[in-house]
């Protein structure tokens, strides 16, 4: 019998939708982050990036670098160079002053 192997993410994810831009391949674009945490993130974009697209995040005011692990159907994986730190998780969480 076949064994799959199953997909076990490295650190906590949070469940969020934040609007973001991302640059892959020089193309700047709209995305929203589905899921974020401090290895990767995940985003929906119409954006059709191919894995190991080398992509640029603007996050928290900041850019960070990423590459595409996964894509299907406007969403991917992306892994960020630089881990996050808890601090800038805990601030893409807050809600904003109303």
């Amino acid at each position: 019998m076949e064994r799959r192997a199953v997909h076990q993410p490295r650190s906590r994810r949070y469940k969020t939708f934040l609007p973001a831009e991302v640059t892959l391949t020089e193309t700047t674009v709209r995305a929203h982050l589905l899921n974020i945490s401090t290895s990767g993130t995940c985003v929906h974009t119409r954006a059709a990036p191919r894995v190991g697209d080398v992509a640029q995040v603007q996050l928290f005011g900041q850019v960070h670098s990423a590459r595409v692990v996964w894509s299907h159907l406007g969403k991917s994986g992306l892994s960020f160079d630089a881990a996050l730190t808890s601090e800038q998780i805990s601030e893409a969480l807050e809600l904003p002053d109303t």
